[in-house]
């Protein structure tokens, strides 16, 4: 494993760290509910109809909660599986998905706006899933005290130095957060550069970030106001994957 690959590992892990211990800490309200619907049922209390709700009750909690560790360990352990079929959209989902329960613990609401449908993007998978969950945690830890986060997908025609005007696919996440001073903008991609509190990110992930976005034939722009928010957008090639 070459060393940038190794940083990438470490900032999944760092990701799915904090995802699973806020998915775990919402387990208890869905095992009260599993315990009291199985307790009704050896006591004998319900009948009919009401055994066949409290059996839904229990399997429905199960399902979620076998779906939320399953979210988590294939964020870590991406391996062959395949791009979902909703392409970048899905990407987006599966990312947001998985930042859900962190979200709600910190106070925060993600709301997923912009393109309903499949997204034209020629790219999509996990490395887009690990480039949006490292830019929504980012915003989320922007906000110590809560706030929304916002990610718009979405099309745009640009022109970039020596490529010509072409379309473009595009990913924002908006926060309410702090901001970023100017003075600290030209390092916010630099790998290990934070200034959050120890035991958060290991400030990696918008290097990471950055890098995946480049391999995949794009960039991301930054607009940012101190103690207003900042909105990162994500530019990746439009069309239907080669």
């Amino acid at each position: 494993m070459t060393s940038r690959e190794q940083l990438r590992q470490l900032d999944r892990l760092a990701i799915a760290g904090r995802a699973a211990v806020a998915t775990v800490g919402g387990f208890q309200g869905r095992l009260d509910a599993i315990s009291a619907g199985a307790s009704a049922i050896v006591a004998g209390e319900p009948s009919g109809p009401d055994v066949a709700e409290h059996a839904r009750t229990i399997t429905g909690q199960a399902d979620l909660m076998a779906q939320e560790l399953r979210g988590v360990l294939e964020f870590v352990f991406p391996g062959t599986r395949p791009a979902p079929a909703g392409g970048l959209g899905a990407s987006v989902d599966e990312a947001l998905a998985l930042l859900q329960p962190l979200a709600s613990a910190s106070g925060v609401e993600v709301t997923r706006t912009g393109e309903a449908g499949p997204v034209p993007s020629r790219v999509a998978g996990p490395a887009i899933r690990q480039l949006v969950a490292d830019l929504v945690l980012n915003a989320i830890e922007a906000m110590p005290g809560g706030g929304r986060v916002t990610v718009e997908l979405g099309r745009r025609r640009v022109e970039r130095a020596g490529g010509g005007e072409r379309d473009w696919t595009t990913v924002a996440v908006q926060d309410e957060g702090v901001g970023i001073p100017p003075e600290l903008r030209a390092r916010i991609f630099e790998p290990f550069f934070t200034t959050r509190p120890a035991g958060q990110a290991p400030g990696l992930g918008l290097a990471v970030a950055r890098a995946l976005a480049e391999e995949h034939g794009g960039w991301i722009d930054v607009e940012s106001e101190v103690a207003r928010g900042s909105r990162f957008t994500v530019f990746l090639p439009a069309g239907v994957p080669a």
